[in-house]
């Protein structure tokens, strides 16, 4: 695709999917609200290294139109 990984958003409901996107660099949203998803999931993909959690998709609207920040940590 040409795209650098550093340049890349990835959403992601798997731990190892996270695990994966920034293992090459990629700023990864964890995404809690499919069934599978269990209570403390959220907790799981930001250990993984998921900068934050949505658990319904309207909530990355907000996310995307915040002023970006490279150097946010990441929530606990």
């Amino acid at each position: 695709m040409g795209i650098a990984p550093a340049d890349c958003l990835v959403i992601e409901d798997s731990v190892a999917g996270v695990r994966a996107a920034v293992a090459v660099g990629m700023a990864v949203i964890g995404f809690t609200g499919g069934g599978h998803c269990r209570a403390g999931y959220g907790e799981r993909l930001v250990s993984a290294g998921a900068h934050t959690t949505v658990d319904h998709m309207d909530q990355l609207a907000a996310l995307l139109r915040a002023p970006a920040r490279r150097d946010a940590r990441p929530a606990s």
